[in-house]
């Protein structure tokens, strides 16, 4: 079930028109129905507001878990909380306001069995969240999205799409091996032309912050 789609269960549960909900998180109806239909995707404030309207967390909108019995109850080893990607010794001040703007969620409570079966293997707890902005990577990542970061990954292991420093500003684009001699920096989006780095030029100036090991869409599908 896509978020839009729990919004309307909601919805129908409150006998609330879809046109009234939107003018109540100042919106248009002609918005929130492009929202519903999936020609569009609430952006990460929309969300947080219709959370707040709706009296649900944000975690269950995107995820569908509940949150609760955590926090020193017997049943908090059956939850992971995943937090949101501290890069303020990483990037410079300039980028990190930008990014925060982009992913005010600051935490997810999930099921340990939530991982797995989004494709997520590894140690739960080195799992962080972070908000994407632009559309160089579409369609795999779009504006609004949110990505897994495995924190556990500062090098590149193998050929993927990975969260990074180079001169000084932050990518997350996909990396790729060309036969040892070098790196080739990818934008899935076909309007973003690719280019190659030498392979000791890119170890030197690149810093990998984390591997993005499954994506949580805004999108229906």
């Amino acid at each position: 079930m896509t978020i839009m789609q729990r919004v309307r269960v909601l919805l129908k549960d409150s006998k609330k028109s879809q046109a009234a909900f939107a003018r109540e998180i100042d919106t248009s109806p002609q918005t929130f129905s492009a929202w519903v239909s999936g020609r569009n995707q609430p952006s990460v404030t929309m969300i947080l507001r219709m959370s707040k309207a709706l009296q649900v967390s944000p975690t269950w909108l995107l995820t569908g878990e509940e949150e609760e019995d955590y926090l020193g109850s017997p049943d908090a080893r059956k939850y992971v909380r995943i937090h949101q990607a501290d890069l303020s010794d990483k990037v410079d001040d300039r980028i990190l306001e930008a990014m925060e703007s982009v992913a005010p969620v600051k935490m997810i409570q999930v099921g340990h069995g939530w991982a797995p079966r989004h494709g997520v293997s590894g140690d739960e707890s080195q799992l962080s969240l972070l908000g994407v902005k632009g559309n160089a990577m579409e369609p795999t990542l779009s504006d609004g999205d949110f990505i897994l970061l495995d924190q556990s990954v500062n090098f590149m292991l193998t050929d993927g799409v990975y969260a990074f420093t180079y001169g000084g500003d932050f990518f997350i684009k996909r990396l790729q091996r060309i036969g040892g001699k070098a790196i080739r920096v990818i934008s899935d989006n076909p309007r973003f032309e690719a280019y190659s780095v030498d392979t000791e030029e890119f170890q030197q100036n690149c810093r990998i912050i984390g591997r993005v090991a499954a994506v949580m869409s805004t999108r229906p599908v």
